[in-house]
């Protein structure tokens, strides 16, 4: 049976569309089927546009690089759902990271790109200093020892009066009967009749946050039958030890009118993404006009290899295949 690319919305879907229309048809239209085949489908040959495509959309930078350790690890201990020390969530913070930063100096994500790790600083040869990658390494740790100290795991999580209802689980409701919206909760628990929702930040406050937290908010009411007046959105900004709470007896309640806005929001978005899904052709898809956007992006050689002019999929097809035979060249 073929997996279908059926169309599907989420937070950081339309984020990226806005950001980039390219990139956003790389990582959704482009790579699709790129995947390494499992063993009984080897015969079926892989298109090395979306096997390239596919591999990009993995890596990862630095920040980002952080961002997961820091989550895989919350997520590790929170699904064990007993406490834990300190020590050990932190140790394996500090080993995952590490063990990733040794991946990314290989060439082992050519293999498997989804199982193993490529940093854009080692793929563009841009290799972060020795200060750069402890101070990233030391970002892991405090984030975690801040997240660890924090009332959420020393008070709530592993309280008798908590039930846990989500950890970092991929999941969706529908939109107006027809559209599919894809959520992903950091940590979603009842606090005997509230439901707080948690989203853990390793980067800058965003004005864009509460706008996915009132996203939870609609998966929790939709998908949980959760009152909006029964349900707390807390987001944790762990670098700075700092998070706030919005919703049932907080100073901040959850604003209704706020809700529907951000719906209507989403469904419109919908409507567009979602004419899009058929058209599938990259010269349908503009690139950004905010060049700086490009020096961070993990597909900037292919743009740059065409000179962000508007092509079709087999003149990036070949264009990808002179990469590769560079690359080889190079290795020889």
């Amino acid at each position: 049976m073929t997996l279908q690319n059926e169309f599907s919305w989420s937070f950081s879907r339309a984020n990226l569309y806005s950001e980039c229309q390219k990139r956003y048809w790389y990582t959704y239209y482009g790579s699709w089927d790129g995947w390494p085949k499992t063993p009984w489908d080897k015969r079926k040959q892989i298109d090395p546009l979306a096997a390239y495509l596919y591999a990009l959309k993995q890596m990862q930078s630095m920040p980002t690089y952080v961002g997961s350790t820091v989550h895989e690890a919350i997520e590790y201990f929170l699904k064990t759902k007993k406490p834990f020390s300190e020590d050990a969530l932190l140790e394996r913070g500090r080993t995952k990271f590490l063990d990733g930063i040794a991946e990314a100096k290989t060439d082992k994500w050519k293999e498997s790109p989804k199982k193993h790790k490529n940093l854009f600083e080692y793929y563009y040869n841009q290799p972060p200093t020795s200060e750069t990658l402890l101070q990233a390494e030391n970002k892991v740790v405090s984030c975690l020892e801040n997240w660890y100290k924090s009332p959420i795991v020393q008070q709530l999580a592993f309280h008798a009066d908590s039930r846990i209802l989500s950890i970092e689980e991929l999941a969706f409701f529908q939109l107006a009967g027809k559209y599919k919206i894809i959520v992903v909760i950091d940590f979603a628990l009842m606090w005997k009749d509230l439901a707080v929702l948690f989203d853990w930040k390793t980067g800058e406050e965003s004005d864009k946050t509460e706008e996915q937290l009132y996203l939870y908010a609609l998966f929790a009411n939709r998908v949980w039958s959760i009152p909006f007046d029964k349900i707390i959105l807390s987001p944790f900004y762990l670098s700075k030890n700092s998070y706030t709470k919005i919703g049932a007896g907080c100073p901040t309640p959850l604003d209704t009118a706020k809700i529907q806005k951000v719906e209507q929001g989403i469904e419109a978005s919908c409507d567009k993404l979602s004419v899009l899904h058929t058209v599938q052709d990259p010269e349908g898809f503009a690139y950004t006009t905010q060049r700086e956007r490009c020096t961070r992006c993990p597909f900037k050689e292919l743009c740059q290899g065409v000179d962000y002019q508007d092509v079709s999929r087999e003149e990036l097809r070949n264009k990808v295949l002179g990469i590769k035979n560079r690359s080889s060249e190079a290795r020889v």
